[in-house]
């Protein structure tokens, strides 16, 4: 399976913008999506080899059990089978989750992957860390806010704390020039490569992980399901036969918002265009499911915590556009949170939960104090079957092409969009789960009261940012021609 770049960029203005849209469903305006996936150099196995007996960790003294984090880019929760979706794209998560705790509201910071990913590592949000940014400059160097060293780092407090801490991670974005590896042992950034080049890269450091005189942390990133959407066999055909049409057009499709001219030039059915590239991403997620299972079973000793999650969500048509990055609706905040660790009682939870909670639930789990500065929880109470909290606000921001915020009660969801053209909205996901009816005019007292926590939330994060310095390093050429391909050249 191979991603094919394409370096033509166009820019289709297909739907109107997050809570730019009102109950008339106006269109949205699409703009530049990350360019966090794209070409990768290594042809793709049908399907994963059956896994090994995992073996066994060297005794040491330290009985605190390894971590495993596992982060797939660009994965929606509502299409994992593991989540009630009708496809079985996730069978390994599934699997997981009957033996773990599956958190059914768990929620990004942003939607797309250089604020969100950052958050994870951080525990603070997007307004706090203020790593918002990534392009391309005419001197053939990345601009992009670095991670200030004065964050706490996820990777750094297990480190201190004792842990080996390694990490294999496949989006361009997460360089470790960035401030991405701080804290790691070993760190490897391969670019935008598919899970077989991580496969490689994961499996040549195990034996020394399994060999190690203290327990380990090991951060695995996909970045498969991310456009283009590459049908992974044979799941594809499984789920769309040989019979119906084939799109190799769609499947070069390193950009998400072409969609629709390629569609209209190309005269194939919008909704039969759809179809296609959401198949082809479900069978994505399978390939990636099939690696998770592979490397639980090459790990997974009975010593192994395992945290599972992503980074943001995909629109598909949901609400007029296509991609992410530029809205803060559930298709593309609402994302899988699964966690399991050595004997622990199954369970499932409706708290909400955040991508900030990431970093404190590790640290419970190797026992260690938390640092100063993350602003979310452990959930390791829930894996004792105990309660989390009856009540709590969920922020989302997202700043590329226009400024959006989001607060989410469990109830309520309150949205602004800052720049351009300021707009709010309000939605009401108890009775309207697919934000299809903004009912601001229904519920102006929810509005406010919303807002004004929104507001203050945001000011007192921007008011702990550290000074942010826009790093511009020099970049493989092969990452940056992957860059250009989808749209950050100038």
């Amino acid at each position: 399976m191979m991603r094919v770049g394409a370096a033509v960029l166009v820019l289709v203005a297909i739907l109107l913008a997050y809570f730019a849209r009102t109950s008339s469903h106006g269109p949205d305006v699409a703009t530049t999506p990350e360019a966090d996936a794209g070409v990768a150099a290594i042809e793709a196995v049908d399907a994963a080899p059956p896994p090994r007996a995992p073996v066994q960790r060297a005794a040491h003294a330290d009985p605190r059990p390894d971590i495993l984090l596992f982060t797939i880019d660009t994965l929606r929760a509502d299409h994992l089978s593991a989540y009630g979706y009708d496809r079985e794209t996730s069978p390994a998560l599934a699997a997981l989750a009957a033996r773990g705790t599956r958190f059914e509201r768990g929620y990004s910071t942003s939607s797309w992957t250089v604020p969100s990913v950052t958050s994870l590592l951080t525990g603070v949000l997007p307004s706090q860390h203020g790593v918002f940014h990534s392009a391309l400059t005419e001197d053939h160097r990345v601009a992009q806010e670095s991670i200030s060293a004065t964050l706490p780092s996820l990777a750094q407090t297990l480190h201190d704390s004792g842990y080996h801490t390694v990490a294999v991670t496949a989006n361009g974005h997460l360089a470790s020039e960035l401030g991405f590896g701080r804290g790691f042992d070993d760190y490897e950034c391969l670019g935008f490569a598919e899970s077989d080049a991580v496969r490689v890269a994961v499996s040549t450091r195990l034996e020394a992980l399994r060999a190690s005189d203290r327990p380990y942390f090991l951060w695995v990133h996909l970045v498969d399901p991310h456009v283009p959407y590459d049908p992974a066999e044979p799941q594809f055909t499984e789920w769309w036969p040989a019979s119906r049409p084939r799109y190799p057009q769609l499947d070069e499709m390193v950009f998400a918002v072409r969609l629709g001219a390629i569609a209209v030039r190309d005269h194939i059915p919008i909704m039969q265009a759809l179809e296609y590239v959401k198949t082809a991403y479900d069978s994505e997620i399978r390939d990636a499911d099939n690696y998770f299972a592979e490397l639980i079973g090459e790990i997974d000793d009975g010593h192994l915590a395992v945290v599972f999650t992503s980074d943001h969500g995909e629109e598909f048509n949901d609400h007029h556009g296509i991609g992410h990055g530029n809205t803060l609706f559930e298709e593309v905040t609402h994302v899988p949170l699964i966690v399991a660790i050595p004997g622990q009682t199954p369970s499932v939870s409706t708290a909400l939960t955040s991508i900030l909670d990431v970093f404190p639930t590790l640290v419970d789990i190797a026992d260690e104090d938390m640092p100063a500065g993350p602003t979310g929880h452990s959930l390791l109470p829930a894996t004792r079957g105990e309660p989390l909290w009856d009540a709590r606000d969920i922020v989302m921001e997202t700043g590329r092409g226009q400024v959006v915020h989001a607060i989410f009660d469990g109830r309520f969801k309150y949205g602004e969009r800052l720049e351009p053209n300021p707009i709010e909205v309000l939605f009401d996901l108890e009775n309207d789960p697919y934000e299809e009816h903004q009912c601001i005019a229904d519920h102006p007292d929810v509005a406010a009261a919303l807002r004004q926590r929104l507001h203050d939330t945001l000011a007192q994060a921007a008011a702990l940012r550290p000074p942010v310095d826009t790093d511009h390093i020099e970049l493989p050429p092969a990452i940056r021609a992957q860059l250009e391909a989808l749209g950050y050249g100038n």
